[in-house]
């Protein structure tokens, strides 16, 4: 268990060893994941993600944000410090099961499982009025809709 059914929970599993050697092709990894609710404790969802450059020392932040994507809410309209926020030098495959409006993709759906660059710019897209942010899956990013 990476977090304890509990709210406003965030955990994280990291390892030193390298997962992939890049000079090498044809390269796979497998998993199994299960996010469960218990009772009224349920969960946003969890992420995959490759990270380069250090091992990160922080678990992200909670809620939406699934602990790689920049901040629901910006503290600040400038895209390149909101950014910073984000997990960097990483690529994720993120399992969100839970609406955080609006800043989960505009489709509608309640949940996804989607791929991205959590520290890249065009990531996202700030709104001033109110203060929010949303992801944007577009060409850069896929994602497919539960």
């Amino acid at each position: 268990m990476v977090t304890p059914p509990k709210a406003n929970q965030s955990g994280a599993i990291w390892t030193n060893q390298p997962i992939f050697n890049l000079s090498k092709q044809h390269q796979s990894i497998s998993m199994n994941i299960l996010i469960q609710a218990t009772g009224s404790a349920q969960a946003d969802g969890m992420a995959f993600a490759l990270a380069g450059g250090a091992m990160p020392t922080t678990t992200g932040l909670i809620g939406g944000s699934i602990g790689v994507w920049a901040a629901v809410t910006p503290a600040t309209q400038d895209i390149n410090t909101y950014v910073k926020t984000a997990l960097q030098n990483s690529a994720v495959i993120t399992f969100d099961t839970h609406k955080n409006s609006p800043f989960d993709d505009s489709s509608g759906a309640t949940s996804y499982v989607g791929f991205g660059y959590p520290a890249y710019t065009k990531t996202y897209t700030l709104k001033s009025a109110p203060a929010s942010s949303q992801i944007n899956f577009s060409k850069k990013s896929q994602v497919a809709m539960i």
